[in-house]
C-alpha cells in the first residue's frame, strides 16, 4: 500500500469516527426532548407547595392554603402532617391511590417517595430531596405539552470531549450546597475531577448517582448570556482503573427551573464555576415558561 492509500484510509476512519459520534449527539438530543416531554418530565408539573409541621387546605378556592387549578373544586382536600406522618382527607370521590385504590382518606411515612394520587388528568406526590419537602402536581394533559419545543444548541464540537482524572478524598466530604429557592442542604462529594483545557487546569467537584454515575453542577463564562445563569448539569460514568472520567460538554443541558418555576435546581457551588467559556451543549430556552399558565 503506497502513501496515498494510507492517507485516504486514514481520513477514512477519521470521518467514519466523526459521523458516528454526531450520529451519538442528536440520539442524545432526541432522548433529551423525549425525557421533558414524558410523562413523569418537567414540563408537564402544575404546582409545588412547599410543606412543614400543620394542617393544609388544596382547593381552586383563592381562601385554601394551596390553590389548585381551575380544573379542581373550590373545596378539593385537607394535608395534616405530624411526626413524619402526612394524612390526606378528600372532599371529592374518584381519588385513586398508586393506580389501584380508590380513597377518601390515607395516611403514610412522609420518606415514602413512591406513592401517588391521581384524580382526573392530574398527578400529585411527595417531593423530597435535601432541602425540600413538598407536595409536588402534575397535569397529564398540560395544554403546551402537544407544542413543539425548541431546544437550542452549540455547534457540537469534539474538542469538547475532556478526560479529566479523578482524584478520591481520603473520607467523603459533606458540601453546603443551595438551589433556586435559596435553600442550603448537605450533600457528599467523593472526590475531584482535573482537567486542562488550552493549557490551563480546571477543577469540577461531582456527586454520585443511585444509578453509579457522576453528576456535576456547572457554570461558566457562558452563563447569564448564551446559556442559564443558574448553570448546567452533565453525567458522566465512573472513573476506570486507571482514574481516567471522560466529560463530555456537549452533553452539557438546562436545568428543569429553566422550563417551570415548580422545580427545585441545585446551583453549583464555587470550585464548579468555571473560569472559561464551554461553548457546547444545550443553551438558554427563549421559550414561554410551562409554569406560567398555572402561576
Amino acid at each position: 500500500m503506497n502513501i496515498y492509500k494510507y492517507v485516504i484510509l486514514f481520513f477514512f476512519i477519521t470521518f467514519c469516527s466523526t459521523n458516528e459520534y454526531y450520529n451519538e449527539i442528536n440520539t442524545w438530543k432526541e432522548q433529551r426532548l423525549n425525557a421533558l416531554k414524558a410523562k413523569d418530565g418537567y414540563l408537564n408539573l402544575a404546582g409545588l407547595f412547599h410543606l412543614d409541621s400543620g394542617r393544609y387546605s388544596l382547593g381552586s378556592n383563592e381562601k385554601n392554603n394551596f390553590i389548585l387549578p381551575d380544573d379542581f373544586p373550590g373545596n378539593f382536600a385537607n394535608i395534616t402532617i405530624k411526626d413524619s406522618i402526612i394524612s390526606f382527607s378528600y372532599l371529592q370521590d374518584s381519588i385513586l391511590f398508586n393506580g389501584s385504590e380508590y380513597v377518601m382518606t390515607k395516611s403514610y411515612n412522609v420518606n415514602i417517595k413512591t406513592n401517588k394520587f391521581s384524580w382526573k388528568h392530574f398527578e400529585w406526590f411527595l417531593h423530597r430531596e435535601p432541602g425540600v419537602f413538598a407536595l409536588r402536581l402534575r397535569d397529564l394533559n398540560h395544554p403546551m405539552n402537544n407544542d413543539y419545543l425548541h431546544l437550542d444548541y452549540f455547534l457540537t464540537d469534539p474538542k469538547w470531549i475532556v478526560n479529566a482524572k479523578y482524584y478520591p478524598y481520603d473520607s467523603v466530604k459533606v458540601r453546603k450546597s443551595i438551589n433556586v429557592l435559596g435553600n442550603i442542604f448537605e450533600e457528599t462529594v467523593p472526590g475531584i475531577l482535573r482537567f486542562i483545557i488550552n493549557n490551563d487546569s480546571f477543577l469540577l467537584e461531582p456527586t454520585q448517582t443511585k444509578t453509579n454515575k457522576f453528576f456535576i453542577v456547572f457554570s461558566d463564562f457562558t452563563s447569564s448570556n448564551e446559556t442559564y445563569s443558574g448553570g448546567r448539569f452533565i453525567y458522566t460514568l465512573l472513573p476506570n482503573e486507571n482514574r481516567d472520567v471522560i466529560i463530555d460538554f456537549n452533553k452539557s443541558y438546562n436545568p428543569p427551573c429553566v422550563f417551570s418555576s415548580f422545580t427545585t435546581c441545585p446551583l453549583p457551588p464555587s470550585i464548579n464555576q468555571l473560569k472559561l467559556r464551554i461553548e457546547a451543549g444545550e443553551k438558554m430556552y427563549k421559550g414561554l415558561s410551562y409554569s406560567s399558565i398555572y402561576e
